[in-house]
């Protein structure tokens, strides 16, 4: 009986590996078939409407139609409901010049060609014949999503038609009579969201295009929820492996846990250094690919990796709360630096398999050999390092789940500071710097004090600070348990010839070495313990760290922390009435990025200090320790609206309209230093 049980599983899961490989084969080459005649034809979606009247060729893939070529009259209109996408979508219209909002909030254009592919499938039968017209049109739309390095529709449609999703997945691409190239994209699936896009080609890549966004809402939940992720990624076990510093290969056992039942599917991300889709793909900003994938009895898990996309289909259904494992084998030459340099960092880009940013909070352990005089440094406490012949070793490990898991490896030397219960180690990049990691590392055991007295203690077993060479690398970075530095951190000799520069990182580099060292550790509490739920919750990591920055210099360099204070001033007169603290992600303009700094970097600690002055230093530093403290016990990404209840639990009073004025709205308070 046990025996027919196992042939009938291993049957099973041949056949809907059959199905999986033909099913991706028939959407990755989609072809024109039959026509319809559209009148008056609505088709409406997320907060969308559109109204065809014209000519539409059938896209099939396979047995499914996956859409359609228009050609005709049709009209667009999209209503902005969501108040802080509403808000964002005015600052994005007016610096684009693209389109007005009516009295109903509502965008409205109208259009003569565009592309539309649609899930759930369309019913085929709408169309009739044979040979319709558009073959090269659908080869051009193609390409436009080449070039903007989107995947084929195979990545797009698969997942959701596996996991036998019912909300719809959309892509549009219109011809408007205002922006020629618009893209209106829904996915109520994965990512719960409704955008409004336009591209264009980059100035100094045409071979690209650029994607800038006018519109960005939420679907089927609201920011102020805590979203609740079908599958969130809660363990990765790591081994790393080089015997040459340049190629490496990559084994991940990584858990994940479902919050449904019936997921055949996954879409994850993952840099791919062998699309042959993708014709400027290649071994130097793409340097890894997937070689195989085993399910947890060790059977073979059919997969696709294109572009930065990994698609595959589970050994079986998930079971509601019961976590699996997945074995991802990868490799190729990405530990290679093609300028020469002694070191590597596998960080901000996806270069193990990963789900959305927000569905994951990880347990990390790893395990890293590179060749001598490289080291290994890696998220966690350290375990143990050993050698193995001419390979240096290291074993980590972190049960605080995090987000965005570093390894750094490269040729560093190595030195410890302490001071009860705190332990600092100082990678000095290709020579040691003995007076500025050791002056750095008395600052940064004073940090962590000053930090852990007023938060809760530093929520991890130690801290490496990696110097990184300041004319590669210019902002500092803070992951679990690891301050990444430039090297005028130990040497402060300039930070290179700040022509080079724009004003942003003229006016970061002023802030000075410890203003910016404080912010970075402040990290480990804000951004990491308290990790963000959603895009308009940014915030909390940068202007909270900013703020407990600013604290720790009043009381060592209050020149500096002067000098910090009126930036923030200064910056955010500069872009008063352009965006809000919650929506810079939102924001798409050509200066957005700066805008959206200033915003979180400036104008949110600004705030933060007219709260302090508002409720008083009791209330303030008790609302500062609440929010790491509910984290650390809840283990759950922070919202906004968290905030706003700890606010007004502490205060006995609704703060939620001051809120609305000053960190949802555009307003900015009247403070004093």
């Amino acid at each position: 009986m046990k025996k027919w049980i196992v042939l009938c599983l291993l049957a099973t899961a041949c056949l809907w590996a059959q199905e999986w490989d033909q099913t991706l084969k028939d959407l990755a080459a989609p072809a024109v078939k039959g026509t319809l005649e559209a009148k008056d034809w609505t088709l409406a979606w997320g907060n969308a409407s559109f109204t065809l009247n014209g000519s539409c060729s059938q896209v099939v893939g396979g047995p499914h139609t996956l859409g359609f070529l228009f050609s005709g009259k049709g009209s667009l209109a999209l209503a902005v409901k969501d108040r802080i996408a509403l808000s964002a979508a005015k600052v994005n219209l007016k610096e684009n010049k693209s389109y007005d909002l009516d009295a109903a909030n509502t965008l409205r254009e109208t259009f003569s060609e565009g592309l539309f592919l649609i899930y759930p499938f369309l019913d085929g039968e709408k169309f009739a014949g044979e040979g319709a017209p558009g073959a090269e049109k659908l080869k051009g739309y193609a390409d436009i999503a080449r070039r903007m390095g989107w995947a084929t529709p195979d990545f797009v449609f698969a997942p959701a038609l596996f996991n036998g999703a019912k909300d719809p997945v959309v892509l549009a691409f219109v011809k408007g009579d205002k922006e020629k190239n618009l893209l209106y994209v829904v996915d109520a699936v994965d990512e719960c969201k409704e955008y409004l896009l336009t591209y264009k080609k980059y100035r100094t890549l045409p071979e690209f295009f650029q994607i800038t966004q006018l519109v960005t809402q939420p679907v089927n939940w609201d920011w102020n929820q805590r979203r609740i992720f079908p599958v969130v990624q809660t363990g990765v076990d790591m081994e790393i492996v080089s015997t040459d510093n340049q190629n490496a290969t990559q084994k991940a056992v990584i858990e994940f846990t479902p919050s449904v039942g019936g997921i055949r599917a996954l879409s994850l991300s993952m840099t791919n250094g062998q699309s042959k889709e993708y014709k400027l793909w290649d071994e130097r900003s793409h340097p890894i690919a997937v070689k195989k994938i085993t399910g947890p009895g060790g059977e073979a898990v059919p997969f696709s990796h294109k572009f930065d996309a990994l698609i595959l289909h589970l050994p079986s259904p998930t079971k509601k709360n019961q976590p699996f494992t997945l074995t991802f084998e990868s490799e190729g030459p990405f530990l290679k630096s093609f300028e020469g340099d002694a070191y590597k960092v596998l960080g901000n880009w996806d270069w193990y398999p990963t789900l959305d940013f927000y569905a994951q909070a990880s347990r990390f352990h790893s395990v890293v050999k590179v060749k001598a005089p490289w080291i290994p440094i890696a998220c966690g406490k350290l375990v143990k390092e050993w050698k193995e012949g001419d390979l240096n070793c290291l074993e980590s490990d972190e049960q605080e789940p995090m987000s965005f898991p570093f390894i750094i490896v490269g040729e560093f030397k190595s030195q410890e500071f302490k001071k009860d219960p705190y332990l600092i180690r100082f990678h000095s990049y290709v020579q040691s710097k003995d007076k500025g990691a050791s002056k750095l590392a008395k600052n940064g055991l004073a940090i962590l004090d000053f930090y852990s007295n007023g938060l809760v203690p530093f929520p991890y077993h130690e801290l490496d600070v990696v110097e990184i060479p300041y004319y590669r690398h210019f902002f500092w970075q803070a992951p679990a348990g690891i301050v990444e530095i430039t090297s005028e951190g130990t040497n402060p000799i300039g930070s290179g010839d700040e022509e080079d520069f724009d004003t942003l990182m003229r006016r970061y580099a002023s802030l000075g070495v410890n203003a910016r060292f404080a912010h970075e550790i402040g990290h480990q509490w804000y951004g990491n313990l308290v990790s963000w739920a959603s895009d308009i919750d940014a915030w909390l990591s940068e202007s909270f760290t900013e703020y407990i920055s600013h604290l720790f210099m009043l009381e060592h360099d209050k020149k500096k922390a002067k000098e910090q204070f009126k930036g923030w001033i200064n910056n955010t007169r500069e872009i008063k009435g352009r965006g809000t603290v919650v929506n810079g992600a939102l924001l798409g303009f050509d200066d957005s990025d700066m805008v959206s700094t200033y915003l979180v970097y400036d104008k949110g600690p600004l705030v933060l200090h007219a709260l302090r002055q508002e409720i008083g230093d009791p209330a303030f530093y008790t609302l500062l320790k609440k929010l790491p403290e509910a984290c650390q016990k809840t283990r759950l990404k922070a919202t906004t609206e968290d905030v706003i209840l700890i606010l007004n639990a502490i205060t006995k009073k609704d703060y939620r309209p001051w809120f609305d004025k000053y960190i949802y709205g555009t307003e900015v308070p009247e403070v004093k230093l």
